[in-house]
């Protein structure tokens, strides 16, 4: 069983995540360019890279929301935030699933224009020819993600995040 001083340590990488996963989908992004898929390399170990995290707490109350229905919302996902600037849509919430599941869904799919898979997070960019819809999973236990999910119509794609761009300080 992790010490306790463990579980406050992993307590803080799961904050910096949530936080570093806010401010990458907050920043700009864009451009009109459309980046080639990347091949998804397998974490390593799969979910077994996991194994050390605390177990997942119960997810909280989904909040009720509007989305367009071309944006694309994972199974399983709970919203617990919704928000429309523009032509962007926001929704963060958590998903009992890990980066490397959330990976494995969008991999084969014909409308993937990028993925990333760092383990402890993925990122994921699918396009179904009207509307461009961007996924950031980072990992939150043992078994789930805290899932970013940011969409907009494929002519307002300038203001979606770059995928695998570092936002600068």
């Amino acid at each position: 069983a992790p010490r306790p001083w463990l579980r406050r340590v992993y307590g803080m990488v799961h904050l910096l995540l949530a936080v570093a996963l806010l401010a990458t989908a907050c920043s700009g992004g864009g451009g009109d360019t459309v980046q080639a898929v990347s091949e998804a390399a397998p974490a390593p170990l799969g979910n077994e890279l996991y194994e050390g995290f605390v177990e997942c707490e119960p997810l909280p109350e989904a909040i009720e929301f509007d989305a367009p229905d071309a944006i694309i919302i994972p199974d399983g996902m709970v919203v617990t935030a919704f928000s429309e600037v523009g032509p962007l849509v926001q929704l963060t919430g958590f998903i009992d699933e890990t980066p490397v599941d959330i990976r494995d869904v969008y991999a084969d799919d014909a409308q993937l224009v990028y993925i990333e898979d760092e383990g402890f997070e993925a990122e994921i960019l699918v396009d179904s020819g009207d509307y461009r819809t961007f996924l950031k999973a980072s990992i939150r236990c043992r078994t789930g993600s805290v899932l970013s999910v940011i969409g907009a119509p494929d002519d307002e794609t300038d203001a979606l995040p770059v995928p695998g761009q570092q936002t600068g300080g």
